[in-house]
């Protein structure tokens, strides 16, 4: 058997079953993360669309995951190569674009980045605030959140451009 990879554009008429089926779990996740955030003050309402949107996550990432299963007979061991290698560029993308905005990248690998604020953000603060340890940490911690909500949107949509809408979304 020879694997080939169909380009689909995300046309739902060309794609194959388990992309289609991964889509539309991720979509219905999205619509529930959407959800949670709608009703994060009704703890009923909050608890079951939370429990929905993991039970989707579990359910996209198990169409994945037979794939890499050797006893599965979904198993490809090309196609679950192409998940991970597809996760790898974006991570590599986002670590790149955060580069640029002199942010340190601590760890970065297959779903998530860690990375410190440029130490020029904190220059202000190291010169009002070095006689008073407990004010500064503070007035730096007060820093990190800011940067990070202003910097969330815009790496959210770099991602957009390089992923497409809801693929991933970066989340301080």
């Amino acid at each position: 058997i020879i694997t080939q990879f169909k380009s689909h554009h995300n046309c739902e008429n060309e794609m194959g079953l388990m992309p289609l089926i991964c889509k539309k779990l991720l979509e219905a996740r999205a619509e529930a993360k959407k959800f949670m955030k709608i009703y994060a003050n009704d703890p009923v309402k909050l608890s079951y669309f939370t429990s929905r949107s993991n039970a989707l996550k579990i359910s996209a990432n198990s169409v994945y995951s037979e794939t890499g299963y050797f006893f599965s007979p979904f198993y490809r061991k090309t196609i679950a190569s192409s998940v991970t290698a597809f996760s790898r560029e974006t991570i590599k993308k986002v670590i790149t674009f955060l580069e640029s905005k002199q942010c340190n990248i601590i760890y970065g690998d297959t779903d998530s980045v860690f990375f410190m604020i440029p130490e020029t953000h904190f220059s202000e603060i190291d010169s009002l605030y070095s006689h008073d340890k407990q004010l500064h940490y503070s007035e730096s911690i007060k820093k990190s959140i800011e940067f990070t909500k202003q910097i969330t949107p815009i790496v959210n949509s770099f991602m957009e451009q390089e992923t497409g809408p809801s693929s991933f979304s970066f989340s301080p």
